[in-house]
């Protein structure tokens, strides 16, 4: 992923942006967030912060349609 990449979600924390991470995945969409990689940090508050969740710019209609239907319960 390059220059390319567009915020498309914010979580409140890193668990809910790997949740949003793997919704996109199970529809092809590849994305990512800000901080990966830290999950199971020994600093508490590293797994609390905020987290931004990006997709490629061509994935962005894919994805907010996605994400607005999980949050329609569909």
């Amino acid at each position: 992923m390059a220059g390319d990449l567009v915020r498309i979600a914010d979580a409140a924390d890193e668990a809910e942006a790997e949740v949003i991470r793997e919704l996109l995945e199970s529809e092809g969409i590849d994305s990512f967030y800000d901080g990966e990689g830290e999950l199971g940090s020994p600093d508490p508050a590293a797994e609390a912060a905020p987290r931004g969740v990006y997709v490629r710019a061509g994935d962005v209609a894919g994805a907010r349609a996605t994400l607005a239907d999980a949050q329609a319960g569909r």
